[in-house]
């Protein structure tokens, strides 16, 4: 109950713009997200988090952790794996063929994150600006609020 309550004394609220992160978070919803410096843990694979864009600072994503510091991550005819391994992403939709890109691979960083939308096929993200670093993110999604109907812990 008391870490509920630092949590929300310490939030800040974000509206998702755009269907990125769809079918998980839909365009308009509002979220609560925690402080990362007051949080008590890191930063774990599946996370949403309010991040800068890396060349356009003022612009705000809302985008999920994928890869982890000292990952590599490879899409390879539009699966993502990390350390050559497949990892479970049950947020995506399930009946979606994956898109085909090129295959690409990328290696973060001591301090980088890849990050990714739930969304493949409409999201500008680490596949296009490369792995973040880890001063990019600025919070971490903990809630939706709005509306109503949705409302609950992410």
């Amino acid at each position: 109950m008391i870490k509920t309550l630092v949590k929300l004394a310490t939030s800040s609220r974000y509206q998702v713009d755009g269907n990125s992160m769809s079918p998980t978070l839909d365009d308009g919803q509002y979220l609560l997200a925690e402080h990362i410096r007051l949080a008590l843990n890191r930063f774990s694979r599946g996370d949403i988090v309010v991040l800068r864009h890396p060349q356009h600072t003022r612009r705000v994503y809302i985008k999920r952790i994928v890869g982890l510091p000292n990952e590599s991550i490879l899409i390879n005819k539009g699966v993502t794996l990390v350390n050559d391994s497949l990892i479970e992403e049950p947020y995506l939709i399930s009946n979606q063929p994956p898109r085909i890109e090129p295959d690409r691979e990328w290696w973060n960083g001591p301090e980088e994150y890849f990050v990714m939308g739930d969304n493949r096929d409409d999201s500008e993200d680490s596949r296009r600006f490369g792995p973040i670093n880890k001063d990019l993110i600025i919070r971490r999604v903990w809630f939706r609020y709005w509306p109503p109907g949705d409302w609950g812990h992410i």
